[in-house]
């Protein structure tokens, strides 16, 4: 079953597109544990697995217990179907 999941959709998919590597795009949201109040938002740039930056939020916890680390992940896909007229378009009056 996954394997045909798999193929119904990248079968419009170039081969050179599927062979490119994902990246996640990673911030976590630091609040306070008593009153959930935000203090700062983190930006931990791009990872290839989340659990390359689970590693370093697990730290981030054990040496703070007065706070709260959110983390959010972003897939960040590459344009698979690029309008190929975007840079041909022109402004209609």
């Amino acid at each position: 079953m996954y394997v045909f999941l798999k193929s119904l959709i990248t079968s419009n998919v170039p081969r050179e597109t599927m062979d490119e590597k994902r990246f996640i795009k990673v911030t976590c949201k630091v609040l306070t544990k008593a009153t959930l109040q935000p203090v700062c938002e983190l930006s931990f740039g791009s990872a290839q697995r989340p659990s390359q930056f689970e590693k370093l939020r697990a730290s981030l916890v054990e040496n703070n217990p007065k706070f709260v680390f959110l983390a959010k992940y972003e897939e960040e896909f590459p344009n698979l179907f690029p309008d190929e007229n975007e840079s041909d378009s022109k402004p209609v009056d």
